[in-house]
C-alpha cells in the first residue's frame, strides 16, 4: 500500500514539474531579441498591422518605414526566408545580422535593430530602415 502511494505521488510530481517546463518553454518563445524579430516578421505576414505596431519603438508613419515594410511583404511573397543569424548587443540596443535566403538558396544580410523596453523587445524600424536603404543606395 504504501509502495502504491509514494508511486502515485511520483507520478504526480513528475507531470507538475513537466507542466511547468513546458510552460517555461511556452513563455521563453517570445522572449529575447531574435523573438522580436520573428513575432514581427510573423504578424507583417499575417498583415496584422496591430500587432506590427505592438512589436515596434515607435509609430510606423514615415514613408521610409513603408517602404521597408512593402519590401518585406514583397520579399515574403515570392517566398525569401528570414533567419535571425548572430546578436550584438550594446546596453538596451542590439543590431542583429539576418539572412533572407530565397527560394532557389540565393543569401542575402541584413541588419535589424531591436531595442530593450522594460522587460519587451521591440523591433527598432526606423534605424533598421535607415540601415536598409543605406545599403541599397
Amino acid at each position: 500500500m504504501k509502495v502504491q502511494t509514494v508511486q502515485k505521488s511520483s507520478a504526480v510530481a513528475a507531470a507538475f514539474l513537466a507542466c511547468i517546463i513546458v510552460r517555461v518553454f511556452f513563455e521563453l518563445q517570445y522572449y529575447g531579441p531574435e523573438s522580436a524579430i520573428l513575432r514581427f516578421n510573423q504578424a507583417l505576414k499575417a498583415h496584422d498591422l496591430v500587432t506590427v505596431q505592438l512589436c515596434s519603438t515607435e509609430p510606423l508613419q514615415g514613408d521610409l518605414e513603408k517602404r521597408f515594410l512593402a519590401q518585406l511583404l514583397d520579399w515574403d511573397e515570392h517566398g525569401v526566408s528570414l533567419q535571425v543569424d548572430k546578436i550584438e548587443r550594446t546596453g538596451n540596443e542590439v543590431r542583429a545580422a539576418v539572412v533572407l535566403t530565397s527560394p532557389a538558396g540565393k543569401p542575402t544580410g541584413m541588419v535589424w535593430v531591436v531595442q530593450q523596453r522594460g522587460r519587451q523587445w521591440l523591433v527598432d524600424v526606423n534605424k533598421t530602415a535607415t540601415i536598409f536603404s543605406d545599403a541599397i543606395h
